[in-house]
């Protein structure tokens, strides 16, 4: 493995996985998925800083196929979800938000982080990295 030109590089912790192959998963932070990353027993060559997600989005399904993602705010959007299971919800009623129409029946798959996903992920990470004198970023869309 090559060691680019530059002074620091990112390790970017989330979106490691296929959202769209991984329907039982939080695509966008998934610590086993993570922990595969960490698991090469060198020190990187640079400095290192830290990229973490703090945000969310819904993965809108209509006739069980895809059609986007849509970033809501999530009292908007969780006011017309009820619940399937971990992850999945059906839309309860018609309605546009940001421009997307969401209809009654569409499947809905809304991923977030909380905190105490951050602190599993930072906990992880400091077992591989040191990352107290590293710089912690926090990524959001």
């Amino acid at each position: 493995m090559g060691v680019p030109p530059v002074d620091k590089v990112t390790l970017m912790c989330y979106n490691l996985l296929n959202p769209l192959e991984n329907p039982n998963k939080n695509s966008i932070l998934d610590l086993s998925e993570l922990k595969s990353y960490l698991n090469v027993q060198m020190k990187y060559p640079k400095h290192l800083d830290i990229a973490l997600p703090i945000y969310s989005w819904a993965q809108i399904y209509h006739n069980e196929r895809y059609e986007g993602v849509l970033y809501a705010n999530t009292k908007q959007l969780k006011k017309i979800l009820k619940q399937e299971k971990s992850l999945w919800y059906s839309v309860t009623q018609d309605t546009v938000i940001n421009n997307t129409f969401l209809r009654v029946g569409d499947k809905i798959k809304y991923e977030e982080i909380d905190a105490g996903k951050i602190s599993d992920a930072i906990s992880l990470l400091k077992k591989h990295i040191d990352i107290d004198k590293k710089q912690l970023l926090h990524y959001f869309i």
